[in-house]
């Protein structure tokens, strides 16, 4: 019997429980919709002109001015709910923090980049980018072009790397959708860069092979301005754009001893606005 009241006395304790919290959610429930009809009950006034504006101080145009006391666009973007007008009333922004990672390749789990265990020091351990690796193609600049006609450019190409040669085709790809200019370059000529140095750059002294200096606007040993010839279509609207495809012989080993094969690399650069139009 004992045991039997006990069972009775948790049973209308558990029922009392469930009756109250059923009494707080429905209070709740009533309490929000109360709320919400306060909201909808409230009525959005329309923003109306007036003649009454504050007067602009006496030196207002007279004042000299000073652009570097007033903030950019981007400033006042970047604080949209104040907008501040004036570089004093400028906050400190949230910024991501920097901080140096070790990286290593999916593959063969080679330490592509290891920095320095010392704070102070910036340098890195292991530097094996591919940005650092493969030769760096930009237009060279002084060249014009022409819509209808076929115009002579210069790629420059250099080695970034300052410890080993590499060599290097430059083809033409100009069945690449992002292409919209047929380009022409030496495609059967195998180029040829010495390692990175800032003295080749001032040194015009270096020699080319005669059947490659026709082909090339100058050397500099790691360095190199290859000609090449863009046809521009008549109808061309926007800037032109040609496609080529770096073929790379790294003088590389891979983990097991192997030679690394040649690869191929798309590269797509923006020759810019067309004359004509």
């Amino acid at each position: 019997m004992a045991a039997l009241g006990i069972r009775e006395d948790s049973s209308s304790f558990l029922s009392s429980l469930s009756i109250g919290t059923r009494g707080m959610s429905a209070l709740n429930r009533s309490k929000q919709l109360a709320n919400i009809s306060a909201v909808d009950a409230l009525q959005s006034v329309m923003s109306v002109a007036t003649s009454d504006v504050e007067a602009l101080p006496d030196d207002y145009f007279t004042r000299p001015l000073d652009l570097s006391n007033v903030t950019t666009l981007d400033q006042r973007l970047r604080d949209v709910k104040n907008q501040p007008a004036a570089t004093v009333q400028l906050k400190p922004l949230r910024k991501q923090l920097l901080i140096k990672k070790s990286v290593r390749c999916k593959k063969c789990d080679h330490s592509l980049c290891k920095p320095e265990f010392s704070t102070s020091n910036i340098k890195f351990k292991i530097q094996l980018l591919a940005q650092l690796q493969l030769p760096e193609v930009r237009i060279h600049p002084g060249y014009s072009l022409v819509a209808g006609k076929e115009c002579e450019v210069v790629l420059s190409v250099s080695n970034p790397d300052q410890l080993s040669q590499c060599t290097f085709k430059l083809v033409a790809d100009n069945d690449n959708q992002r292409s919209n200019c047929e380009i022409t370059t030496p495609s059967d000529v195998e180029f040829s860069l010495e390692p990175k140095n800032d003295a080749f750059s001032l040194d015009d002294s270096i020699e080319t092979d005669p059947e490659k200096e026709r082909l090339l606007e100058y050397n500099h040993g790691s360095k190199i301005g290859i000609k090449c010839s863009v046809n521009v279509p008549g109808d061309l609207a926007g800037n032109a754009k040609v496609c080529v495809k770096l073929h790379h012989t790294p003088l590389l080993t891979s983990t097991d001893g192997s030679t690394v094969s040649e690869q191929q690399f798309p590269i797509c650069i923006d020759l810019g606005s067309v004359q004509g139009f």
